[in-house]
């Protein structure tokens, strides 16, 4: 008899060779588990990679809203988990979605931030996100959204947008009913606050989300954040 799906991880990538071989790693041969690698366009091989680590593979236009949407629409779960590539989720995590999302109270959630191996600055970038998150239920991508499939099907998935496609998301699955905010088992990749800098990078981010909720275009302010 087939395992039936519980939840579905969906990956978007653009040239995540590095990382996304670990990722897939530290969770293939889960039961009742499959991983959707929606890819942008890559050309470092991070789709054969994606495959030689058991995930599924589709090709979408780049762009995180889009390729996350185009990852849902072959999961077989009944429990959307969307993680960034440089994302690094344990085994208890992943049972604590698991667990949450079958209680039925949930629309979704995310995890608080945490950054792997980071020193006290980043520590302190991570806390006060959490304190955001915690006064605010307010989540972005590198928190590992998570989402019941057929709530994310009424909520009509993410806006195909440059930037901002996770808070609009989580904003919406946030009115849609009460959410649920996951202590640990998640940690992000400090990679790009250590290559733009700490400082520049969260002032920006700020900036960003301000700039958005004043009515700024997300193409104009995805030309400020760069590369994904």
């Amino acid at each position: 008899m087939t395992q039936s799906i519980k939840l579905s991880i969906i990956i978007p990538t653009l040239n995540e060779s590095r990382s996304i071989a670990p990722l897939l790693k530290s969770f293939h041969g889960m039961p009742g588990m499959e991983a959707i690698v929606s890819d942008g366009g890559s050309v470092d091989g991070t789709l054969d990679l994606a495959k030689e680590n058991g995930a599924i593979t589709v090709a979408s236009p780049p762009g995180r809203g889009t390729q996350l949407n185009k990852g849902a629409a072959l999961a077989r779960g009944k429990i959307l988990l969307f993680l960034h590539a440089d994302s690094r989720i344990s085994d208890e995590g992943i049972h604590r979605v698991i667990e949450a999302m079958s209680t039925g109270k949930y629309a979704g959630g995310a995890f608080y931030l945490a950054v792997d191996g980071a020193g006290k600055l980043l520590r302190f970038v991570a806390c006060a996100a959490n304190i955001r998150s915690m006064f605010f239920k307010i989540a972005y991508g590198d928190q590992g959204i998570f989402v019941g499939r057929e709530r994310f099907e009424r909520l009509n998935g993410f806006k195909e947008i440059p930037l901002m496609e996770d808070y609009d998301f989580f904003r919406r699955l946030q009115n849609s009913g009460k959410i649920i905010l996951i202590k640990k088992g998640l940690a992000t990749s400090p990679r790009r606050w250590e290559k733009e800098g700490i400082f520049y990078a969260t002032i920006r981010n700020w900036a960003i989300f301000s700039l958005y909720l004043l009515g700024v275009p997300p193409a104009s302010l995805k030309k400020w954040y760069g590369s994904v």
